[in-house]
């Protein structure tokens, strides 16, 4: 008795073992069957749900199952709708389930249909990840999502939709055409407001972007003193340099044509009735104006105190005529 229960113990370790080198055998072999690509991907169409009777603007599901050898899964689905069709949702991947040898993945996407007829067939494409000797590699795989007819939304016997027929119609210039009429009128002075008040902004930053004449002539008597304190520039030339500030200063101030004026011709205006400067702004630019003739053309030497002096005497000028905040010449 005791030896047929040693026997039968044997018998039982003995096919267990085998089981277990036999499921064993099948595992390595299915693995290394995934690993080395003897096994493929299946990649199947996508099916659509709903599959027929699609109305404009229904979401449609559109999915398919992918079984991947061990060692493989799917990293990536895209889409390529064509004309009429557009993606709700991208493509989701998901894992369903494990069975022998391979894994089940599903991808799934929500596309929508936005005009009517005939939908082409489109395609679809999935990234395969594999790893194989610690190397990844990925492959892609392309298939179908099939052409389908998009019919119109009944909307019944009335020409309306029913969201459409629980308004309540009512026309206001059947009504009253008055109303038209002042909401025209209103549109167009506030347009009026508008652009008036856009043009006067509009003025005021174009001027506080415009340096003033003043601001540019004492900064350019500044520039030229300076250069003459440190000998940048020798009498003549300071000479000629602070006459074009002076012109210059006049033409834009005042209006004169000082720049293409002779000497002459611009001390006779200055002896005008009507000239805007003062009596000693007048007698500043005749000894002014007839001391730098004498150096720029008689070759007479320019003092520097004599040009110091001319320089304050201008920048003098130039303070004095000043607008005050109000706008009124400085005196």
């Amino acid at each position: 008795m005791r030896f047929l229960s040693k026997k039968i113990l044997i018998s039982g370790i003995v096919i267990i073992s085998l089981l277990i080198l036999i499921i064993g055998g099948a595992l390595g072999y299915t693995y290394y069957q995934a690993i080395t690509g003897q096994s493929k991907v299946v990649l199947p169409d996508f099916t659509l749900e709903p599959a027929s009777q699609i109305k404009l603007g229904d979401l449609i599901t559109a999915k398919t199952l992918v079984k991947c050898p061990w060692g493989h899964h799917p990293e990536k689905a895209e889409l390529t709708v064509p004309e009429g069709l557009q993606i709700v949702t991208e493509p989701e991947i998901r894992e369903i389930k494990t069975q022998w040898g391979k894994t089940v993945w599903e991808i799934i996407a929500e596309i929508q249909p936005f005009r009517t007829g005939k939908i082409k067939q489109s395609d679809f494409s999935v990234a395969i990840i594999s790893e194989k000797d610690g190397k990844t590699t990925s492959e892609t795989l392309t298939g179908k999502i099939p052409g389908f007819a998009v019919l119109a939304v009944d909307t019944g016997k009335e020409h309306k939709l029913d969201v459409a027929t629980t308004v309540k119609e009512v026309s206001i210039a059947e009504n009253n055409p008055w109303i038209l009429l002042i909401i025209a009128l209103l549109a167009l002075a506030g347009t009026i407001i508008f652009l008036r008040l856009w043009l006067i902004k509009r003025k005021k930053i174009m001027e506080s972007l415009i340096i003033p004449p003043w601001e540019v002539a004492l900064s350019l008597l500044h520039e030229l003193k300076d250069a003459l304190k440190n000998n940048k520039v020798k009498g003549q030339i300071c000479i000629s340099r602070l006459t074009d500030i002076v012109r210059d200063y006049l033409e834009h101030r005042f209006n004169i044509h000082a720049p293409s004026q002779t000497t002459h011709e611009f001390l006779t205006d200055l002896d005008k009735s009507d000239s805007p400067l003062e009596l000693e702004h007048k007698q500043f630019l005749r000894d002014f104006m007839t001391a730098a003739d004498m150096v720029k053309f008689a070759k007479l030497p320019a003092d520097q105190a004599l040009l110091e002096n001319a320089m304050n005497k201008a920048e003098q000028l130039v303070q004095s005529t000043t607008p005050d905040d109000n706008g009124d010449k400085g005196v």
